[in-house]
């Protein structure tokens, strides 16, 4: 009897085992499928153009400087971007009958590694003004951190010659990969990785292009021109290819006449004639007003400065709030920036007193970016005094108390202000930070979760959630988190 219940214990336990052999793998395989199925859905959309133009293709010659960083990203680097301009004129030439090649490389060891990319621009002009090639771009080291706008990622000088792109390689976002995907092979990690790299570059290096041509920012998410990154986005509009055609053939007649001075008057025509309403109008007028009067090339500015030219924020000739042709979500996303809510709030601020307000906010947060705190406490208590619980303000009153050390009082500032405006981004970041530094992770997570939402352009906001959840060692959630943001649409 001990013998056959030994025999039959055993056998039980073969069964058990086989069962749960076959059970575990049909977990691994369900585990594969769905990593597999997941990753498929964020594979990036092929990038297209809305236009055909025929006729000659026209050679378009680039000067590359690449730094030390970008360099060491692996051998052979100038083949690399041969590689990527041959993908590239696979979308151009088709589409405006030109095609990129490399006129030559060169090492580039710039200043300030890892830094702004705008200085990157001045310091590129005068190493090199480019007047015998059509284009020189910088290539500079990949930024520590993920981050999902184009203005992180590349910088052009709007109607200029030059733009710096940095490097999209990165061995910490392959190992997020492998850690958000260990389930697949490594060939399919690194089918999905390169794939997404070689789109992101595709599309940073065509915005930026086209930032040099007069093409402007738009709202729509799946077109190339949104100010923020996405592997949705894959689409050159017809408005948007008729601004890029119109600045190559201004560029390409100067050329042709041997003169570096471009008469910019094709762009100007194209921005005046085309009404489309996913165009960012603060872009759009601003270089407009560069443009007008001159028929002879432009003053450029690089696109944050442009568009800084005509935000409300700037002075009293920039209405936006005003125009009454401005798009709902550039309104939308003034009032957040300004702490102005729409209607429905113990808040109202009169339509007639909107552009006072803005200055008067505008004044105080430059003051407190300078750190003239004290200089910013007397204008905000002005401000205060005429805008009484205004939330912009109550969020620059939690700022300033946040640098002075004051948390209690910083926490109590910007929790008084989000009850009377949810939906500011900069109220929430400020919130987390405070979170952070009385230790609370988890609701400082969740605060600056609630920025990104609500604006997921600003880099600070990124560094600063990266930061609490590696803190934490939770770097696989912030992974996760990335790729789950960037498969939604952007918040206005």
């Amino acid at each position: 009897m001990i013998h056959r219940c030994e025999i039959a214990v055993t056998a039980a336990v073969v069964v058990l085992l086989i069962r749960g052999m076959a059970f575990g793998q049909i977990l691994q395989k369900n585990e594969y499928q769905r990593e597999k199925e997941y990753a498929g859905k964020l594979e990036p959309t092929p990038i297209v153009a809305a236009r055909v133009r025929t006729g000659a293709v026209q050679t378009l010659r680039i000067r590359f400087y690449a730094d030390a960083e970008y360099r060491s990203g692996g051998t052979h680097w100038q083949e690399r971007m041969r590689g990527q301009l041959a993908a590239l004129n696979r979308i151009v030439e088709p589409s405006f009958a030109v095609r990129f090649e490399a006129e030559s490389f060169h090492t580039w060891d710039h200043a300030g590694a890892r830094g702004a990319l705008a200085p990157m621009i001045d310091e590129l002009e005068k190493r090199d003004p480019g007047l015998d090639v059509d284009w020189v771009i910088g290539l500079v080291a990949a930024l520590p951190l993920v981050s999902m706008s184009f203005h992180d990622l590349g910088w052009a000088r709007v109607l200029g010659r030059h733009f710096v792109q940095r490097s999209m390689t990165s061995v910490a976002e392959m190992q997020a990969f492998e850690q958000a995907f260990r389930s697949l092979d490594r060939a399919d990690r690194e089918h999905f990785y390169g794939v997404r790299k070689a789109h992101k570059e595709t599309a940073i290096f065509l915005h930026e292009w086209a930032h040099t041509l007069g093409a402007v920012h738009v709202d729509a998410t799946n077109r190339i021109m949104n100010g923020m990154y996405s592997f949705r986005g894959s689409l050159i509009s017809d408005s948007d290819a008729g601004v890029i055609s119109a600045g190559l053939t201004a560029r390409l007649a100067a050329r042709e006449q041997g003169s570096a001075a471009i008469d910019w008057s094709p762009v100007r025509e194209a921005l005046n004639k085309t009404d489309d309403p996913d165009w960012r109008r603060d872009d759009q007028m601003a270089i407009l007003a560069n443009l007008r009067g001159s028929s002879g090339p432009a003053a450029t500015a690089d696109p944050r400065q442009v568009a800084r030219q005509a935000e409300p924020v700037s002075g009293p000739d920039a209405r936006v709030l005003d125009d009454p042709r401005a798009e709902k979500a550039d309104e939308l996303r003034t009032r957040r920036r300004l702490g102005i809510p729409s209607g429905g709030t113990a808040f109202v601020l009169r339509r007639e007193d909107e552009q006072a307000y803005a200055d008067a906010f505008n004044g105080v947060s430059a003051l407190i970016v300078d750190n003239k705190l004290k200089d910013a406490q007397k204008n905000l208590d002005t401000a205060l005094k005429r805008f009484p619980g205004a939330p912009g303000l109550l969020t620059s009153s939690c700022e300033l108390d946040l640098r002075a050390g004051r948390l209690r009082q910083a926490i109590k500032r910007c929790t008084d202000s989000l009850a009377v405006m949810e939906d500011q981004p900069r109220a929430h970041y400020l919130l987390g930070c405070i979170q952070a530094e009385l230790g609370q992770p988890d609701r400082a997570i969740a605060s600056l979760k609630r920025a990104i939402d609500l604006d997921g352009g600003e880099r600070n906001y990124w560094e600063s959630l990266a930061a609490e959840y590696r803190g934490l060692g939770r770097r696989r959630e912030f992974t996760q988190f990335t790729i789950e943001y960037e498969s939604r649409a952007p918040k206005p």
